[in-house]
């Protein structure tokens, strides 16, 4: 049973066409090529495109976590505090106390790199020295949203400018998408819980 929105019922496809919305069904049919009649079948150039749109789409949560993280600065303080922990330099190393629990214990060398870093720290590094990295973290946080941000607007801006539709009948299309959608979206609801 075949629906405008390019749904197809459950004994065609699975039931993957179930939890899928028209969008990624459309990409889905792309790379289907057996269950898609030849005269319905998209180009390459929409497959691409369309694998594109979802590849940048899915890039916003992880850029969203960098950023995040960078904004933290804990492990870019943690991951970078080795360069200011040199044995022979680090506060922390020079008390001999400390670090003779340190050298007395089986793990040192694992810890220190054998002897080449200061393992307290490492773990707590010199308050000035965490700031700077911390500083460091949030400088890279800031690039890292001005550079997505940049690209973000670059890509949309091209993407309208050399897109063939005008505003009206980008309008047009949006709205006749949205309706695609809900029908898609009723249809799909009512054969998964026939099916299931």
């Amino acid at each position: 049973m075949e629906k405008s929105s390019g749904f197809r019922s459950g004994h065609d496809t699975g039931h993957l066409s179930f939890f899928m919305n028209a969008g990624k069904w459309a990409l889905h049919q792309s790379w289907v090529y057996f269950y898609v009649v030849r005269d319905t079948r998209h180009s390459w150039k929409t497959t691409c495109v369309s694998w594109i749109e979802v590849i940048l789409q899915s890039s916003i949560a992880p850029i969203a976590w960098l950023f995040v993280v960078f904004l933290d600065g804990g492990y870019y303080r943690c991951y970078r505090s080795q360069e200011f922990c040199l044995i022979n330099e680090a506060i922390l190393c020079k008390n001999s106390t400390i670090m003779l629990s340190y050298t007395s214990s089986r793990s040192f060398n694992s810890i220190s790199d054998n002897g080449k870093y200061c393992p307290p720290c490492i773990c707590v590094p010199d308050p000035t020295d965490a700031s700077y990295l911390e500083a460091e973290s949030q400088i890279y946080a800031w690039g890292l949203l001005m550079i997505t941000g940049v690209a973000a607007f670059l890509v949309i801006s091209c993407n309208r400018m050399c897109d063939k539709y005008t505003l009206v009948q980008r309008q047009y299309v949006e709205t006749y998408k949205n309706v695609e959608t809900q029908k898609f979206d009723a249809v799909a609801k009512v054969c998964f819980f026939y099916y299931c």
